[in-house]
């Protein structure tokens, strides 16, 4: 028997003889070590807040991110490529302030204890010093001309140490004024504007510590940060921002619709930067001298002329509240994120030049008709890419404008498309096998999600001080012919419209709390569902004309589509539901914890949760021909989960370039496989008997990987093809080449017996 023999279904069979060499193979590489374990691997794979920005140099990009992995990272600006990658040595999980400077030193402090981190870009040098603070440093900055690094801190010190020798100069302390919420230094001049909780702004002279002058910048309680140009400290407080001359006159106050975060001045920020970058700025120019960069809690950046009291521009792209910003003299910010990116901006063209990541979020996922394509697009980098779930490879990248929100798979006369929605307000429509573009189709607002029933294509979009809802397409001839905006805007809640179509009824719910039933047919509402809450996602059950929703306030409504009715309210598994899929038994739940959990779909009694993601859950997917739940996360994870067991079978890392593919341990196979071209992502070790820590053996690294890094266990095991039991771990258990020959030939005849398909190169 020999590859080309055809078996049931016109199905290549593997060779026999093949099996029973790579069985062999794997027995003598890997287990010739006796009774000694070989080594275990793991993946090294971050998606962690970036928590600073720093340019030593124009043409370098630095961040550093503290959340856990305690990087340092450099990018090229030019290319996007990583340039260097530095790990700190201390234990932390949390979140660190950070400032940095052209004389090369990154310096941030820990919210736990109170010592500083020193890293030297140029040097490498890992330092600490003693900010001699009783509590935790709430900001700090650097002096370029002066070499001073200062700090300020819960106790109500503002402390001045020397750059090179961290000695502590002088402590800046002025009457009882609180906590220094925030500093800043006065370009082109030895002063610190410190602003403190009882709404009061000090300036002192840095180099001999003497108060200048004190003003009520706003009320106790409500200032926020500060910032400062060459002639106007800029105080941001709960409401508003406020410019102030350097005598403390009020100059202008601007009252704004959301709460201000982190404020940057143009010229104040790039200040800080080497000098030799500002020797020719012109000082006239109003976008370094009247510019006031105001960052949001959901991303966003605000540009004001503060003194004309005008909105210049608003730029968007982040998914999570804003880090860190720097404003570079040729009009472009560099911004960093909670949601792990940097973006690099052209505030005159308004388009987003780079953004620089290792790792991304899985932000929605979709498989094909014909189970060949995994769909998937990234929280981070605007694009969606096609997989090939037989290789594991990706076979198309596919990029919009802005943040793509939702991919689906969808079939026209028989051809396979990939349909992508996007915050740029445009739906793409690819072909699955060219990945060329087939037709574009427009929305009047960002789109929210995608739903298909050829030859119908359904948009639901929102947008900013609008209405959501929703509009229908023909898919084959892009003509426009319904559109709705029937879900008000809440308060707090405005981004969410979701569908769902159950034969000629249309299912569009909102954070306005409401849920409609349209008639496809007349365009017409056939009833509406209260559920007083903000709706994040729905699904149907088709066979009992249910609908269920998820709630943000944690909780799942059922209600009958025959009459409206609401037939049942639960609360759910700890969180807010952030989506619903429902199987033959089932009704899943994925949370913005994380966490799935699992219900009896006739009783709809609670069964069980699983924990294997820890962010949100974007979006899931039920693969019904062998019973796998998918689900994709912000945690940059899709996981393919059996219904049948709970356990994950495999999981598709999101990674900037390259596939990289992995399945879990599990006792049958103690350290699981892997199916990557980045084998750098890879990292294996064995654990010293006497000790915890990880020794890595080189010397094994392309034997492990030769073994280890195996597509056909990796691919068959996700996909739930027979290949896999011939290849279990448990194989190599045997004790000589006649056992394992023996079980390959027992397996081979009773999957011939059962009509099973083997697949092979």
């Amino acid at each position: 028997m020999n590859k080309e023999n055809i078996g049931p279904d016109n199905k290549h069979l593997i060779n026999l003889k093949e099996i029973n060499e790579q069985i062999i193979t794997i027995r003598e590489n890997i287990y010739r070590e006796d009774k000694k374990d070989p080594p275990g691997h793991f993946v090294d794979f971050d998606l962690l807040p970036v928590s600073m920005l720093h340019t030593y140099d124009i043409e370098r990009v630095v961040y550093a991110d503290y959340s856990g992995g305690n990087v340092v990272r450099g990018y090229d600006v030019m290319t996007g490529e990583c340039i260097y990658e530095d790990n700190w040595s201390y234990d932390t999980t949390e979140l660190f302030r950070g400032y940095s400077n052209c004389s090369s030193y990154i310096m941030t402090t820990t919210p736990e204890s109170n010592y500083l981190r020193v890293f030297d870009i140029k040097s490498k040098r890992k330092l600490s010093a003693d900010p001699h603070h009783r509590g935790r440093v709430v900001d700090l900055v650097m002096a370029h001309k002066e070499n001073y690094t200062i700090t300020a801190g819960v106790d109500g010190y503002v402390n001045i140490f020397s750059n090179f020798t961290f000695e502590l100069l002088r402590v800046l302390k002025a009457g009882n004024h609180g906590i220094p919420y925030s500093i800043a230094l006065i370009p082109f001049e030895p002063v610190l504007a410190v602003g403190y909780s009882d709404g009061n702004i000090l300036l002192f002279n840095i180099n001999t510590g003497d108060s200048i002058l004190s003003f009520r910048g706003c009320k106790p309680g409500y200032l926020k940060s500060i910032c400062s140009s060459e002639e106007h400290i800029v105080v941001a407080t709960q409401n508003g921002i406020s410019a102030f001359s350097l005598n403390g006159e009020l100059i202008t106050s601007i009252s704004l619709p959301f709460q201000p975060g982190m404020i940057k001045c143009g010229i104040g920020d790039l200040w800080q930067h080497s000098p030799r970058r500002i020797a020719n700025i012109r000082r006239n120019d109003p976008f370094m001298t009247n510019s006031i960069f105001i960052t949001t809690a959901m991303g966003g950046v605000y540009l004001y002329d503060y003194l004309e009291s005008k909105l210049i521009h608003t730029i968007e792209g982040h998914n999570e509240s804003i880090t860190g910003l720097i404003i570079s003299s040729d009009k472009t910010l560099f911004t960093c994120s909670y949601d792990g990116a940097i973006r690099h901006y052209d505030c005159v063209s308004k388009k987003c030049i780079r953004i620089f990541y290792k790792s991304d979020g899985c932000r929605s996922v979709s498989v094909s008709n014909n189970l060949k394509y995994l769909g998937t697009s990234g929280v981070i980098d605007n694009k969606a890419k096609i997989v090939d779930m037989i290789t594991g490879k990706i076979t198309h990248a596919i990029k919009h404008q802005d943040s793509i929100r939702c991919v689906r798979f969808g079939e026209v006369d028989g051809d396979e498309y990939l349909f992508t929605g996007s915050w740029d307000r445009t739906i793409n429509q690819y072909d699955v096998l060219s990945g060329e573009l087939v037709r574009t189709f427009n929305a009047p607002g960002r789109v929210c999600d995608l739903l298909i029933s050829s030859p119908l294509l359904f948009i639901a979009f929102y947008d900013r001080d609008k209405n959501g809802g929703f509009q229908i397409n023909d898919i084959k001839t892009g003509k426009l012919l319904y559109i709705s905006n029937n879900h008000e805007q809440k308060e707090r809640f405005s981004r969410c419209v979701i569908l769902g179509i159950m034969e000629e009824y249309l299912f569009t719910g909102g954070d306005d709390g409401k849920i409609y039933q349209w008639n496809t047919r007349t365009y017409t509402i056939v009833s509406i569902m209260d559920c007083k809450g903000s709706v994040r996602n729905i699904c149907l059950d088709n066979v009992r004309k249910l609908l269920f929703a998820g709630l943000d306030e944690s909780s799942i409504m059922v209600w009958d589509t025959k009459n409206g009715v609401l037939l049942k309210t639960f609360k759910s598994y700890c969180s807010p539901v952030s989506i619903l899929v429902i199987t033959e038994d089932y009704l899943f739940a994925g949370h913005e914890n994380g966490g799935v959990s699992q219900y009896d779909i006739r009783t709809f009694n609670y069964l069980k949760a699983y924990n294997y993601h820890s962010q949100r859950i974007w979006d899931m997917y039920y693969n019904k021909s062998n019973r796998t739940l998918i689900t994709s996360c912000g945690d940059g994870k899709i996981n393919f989960i059996s219904i049948d067991t709970g356990k994950i079978k495999g999981r598709f890392y999101n990674i900037n370039k390259g596939y990289l593919w992995v399945t879990e341990p599990d006792e049958d196979n103690p350290r699981g496989y892997y199916w990557t071209d980045q084998t750098d992502r890879i990292i294996i070790a064995e654990a010293e008997e006497q000790s915890k820590d990880i020794k890595i053996r080189s010397n094994i690294v392309a034997e492990y990987h030769s073994v280890y890094n195996n597509r056909k266990l990796v691919m068959s095991k996700i996909n739930g093809e027979a290949y896999f039991d011939i290849f279990k771990e448990k194989t190599t258990r045997f004790q000589n080449k006649n056992e394992i020959t023996k079980l390959a030939e027992n397996t081979q005849c009773k999957m011939l017996g059962e009509g099973s398909i083997v697949r092979g190169e």
